[in-house]
């Protein structure tokens, strides 16, 4: 999605925090945006047994039990 249509529908009141606002975008234009698949947690359950206790949680919540 491009920016403008993000912040087509922003009010500014205050200049200085717009004028932050764009410094930082600016500070951060060259970083990485690259994924690092060490620091990045997945919350697929593959575990049988993770899986079954999740469900029957889930399940208690709503009063059945396996």
């Amino acid at each position: 999605m491009a920016t403008s249509s993000i912040i087509d529908h922003i009010v500014v009141h205050n200049p200085r925090a717009l004028e932050e606002w764009a410094k930082s975008l600016e500070a951060h234009e060259n970083e990485s945006c690259e994924d690092n698949a060490e620091t990045r947690r997945s919350n697929v359950m593959t575990e049988d047994a993770e899986i079954r206790a999740f469900m029957q949680k889930a399940l208690a919540r709503q009063g059945i039990q396996l």
